[in-house]
């Protein structure tokens, strides 16, 4: 298994989610701490339990750009 690191933002949200699986928060208090609704915080709760912390990190997290130059290309400018 894989180390999964996280923005801030995305940790920040991941802890949000974790405190209301623990039941230390309630949906509604992580609702607004997010500023999302209840029913997406929810959508996340289900997702974290079935797919765990991966569930946070963006979907393009490791894929290059397309609009990156080559390096030889870069050095032939």
């Amino acid at each position: 298994m894989r180390k999964i690191n996280l923005t801030p933002t995305e940790e920040h949200k991941y802890q949000i989610i974790k405190a209301v699986v623990a039941k230390r928060k309630t949906i509604k208090r992580a609702a607004v701490e997010l500023q999302l609704t209840e029913r997406h915080v929810r959508r996340l709760k289900q997702a974290y339990l079935l797919n765990g912390k991966q569930v946070f990190q963006h979907g393009n997290h490791r894929l290059k750009t397309h609009q990156k130059f080559d390096i030889k290309c870069k050095n032939k400018i």
